[in-house]
This record gives structure tokens, C-alpha cells and sequence, in this order.
């Protein structure tokens, strides 16, 4: 899947889903990315302390076509960021393009894309959800840059499930 010495593209940069918005959409767990990025860049930090990025309940899924993987926790998912180094012998780096759509507070979508040194670029959808605090990720489901309409799909049920366990602000 990732060719080594040539540049696998994965696929094209999806359309904007802000709803014509002139500036991006941005909520607490849009930002939350945003910190997230700068996290999963620093390889040391997320040796030391990856799992404090997420909630010990958290669970990635894999809705794409071309990689899919099986749902994990935090354990997992961050032994999996290991892994892509192995695979390509760099580590990522990793770029929130721009936040796509947000629904309340605590759930966004977002497009990445991840370089692998010179090796390969992949592009995907995020969808995540924050925990109460607006400092943890709970949810995270990733999905093919053309998969704009399952994604929105996703962010709208992960929102009503939110706005259903908590209309609150946080304590």
C-alpha cells in the first residue's frame, strides 16, 4: 500500500462542508484537534505520553476503503502510530488541513493529511468527540477524503449522543 521511494496518494482533497460559512467553523473540540496535531508531531511526547491525549474509554474506527483497520482503544491506536513509522522508517508528520464542520461544542470534523517523509502522503476525514472537560478525545472515526456525506452523517449522531448524555457545560 505505501510504495516506498515513490508517493502514494491515497486520494483528493475533499470538498469544504462548512454550510458556505466565510470563515472555518470552530468549536472546543475543533481546537482540541487543532492541540492534538501539534501533539502527534512531537514523537517524544507521544512516546512519554500519548494515551493522555485520549480517554481511557476512547476508541478509534476505520471507515475507509483503502486501509481499514478494526476499532481500538487508546493502547492500541497509539502502538499504531508506531507502526506507521516502522512501515515507512520516518515518522509522520501530521497537518489538520481544515476543520470541516463542527456540531456544538464537542464534535468536529476535520481533514488531515499525514507525510511520510518523501515516501507517501494520505489524506482522510476525521470525525472526534471530546470528553465533558473539552480536553481529551473519546471518539474518532476516519473516513475517506470523498466520504464527506458519511462523515457529516457520523459528526450529526455523534452530536445527538453528546447533547443526549450532556446538554451541560462542563464543572
Amino acid at each position: 500500500v505505501l510504495g516506498l521511494g515513490r508517493t502514494v496518494r491515497i486520494a483528493k482533497k475533499p470538498p469544504t462542508y462548512s454550510g458556505g460559512m466565510e470563515r472555518e467553523p470552530r468549536n472546543a473540540c475543533s481546537d482540541l484537534a487543532r492541540r492534538a496535531a501539534d501533539w502527534l508531531n512531537d514523537r517524544d511526547f507521544v512516546e512519554r505520553e500519548g494515551e493522555t491525549m485520549v480517554t481511557s474509554d476512547f476508541v478509534r474506527y476505520d471507515h475507509r476503503r483503502v486501509t481499514p483497520q478494526p476499532p481500538v482503544g487508546p493502547k492500541e491506536w497509539v502502538a499504531g502510530l508506531f507502526e506507521l513509522e516502522k512501515l515507512t522508517g520516518d515518522w509522520p508528520v501530521y497537518e489538520l488541513v481544515e476543520v470541516l464542520a463542527v456540531r456544538g461544542d464537542r464534535a468536529s470534523a476535520t481533514h488531515w493529511v499525514l507525510q511520510f517523509g518523501e515516501f507517501a502522503e494520505m489524506e482522510f476525514i476525521a470525525v472526534e468527540s471530546c470528553d465533558q472537560q473539552r480536553e481529551r478525545l473519546v471518539e474518532l472515526h476516519f473516513y475517506d477524503p470523498e466520504d464527506v456525506d458519511a462523515a457529516v452523517a457520523q459528526l450529526d449522531r455523534m452530536h445527538a449522543e453528546t447533547e443526549g448524555r450532556d446538554s451541560s457545560p462542563p464543572a
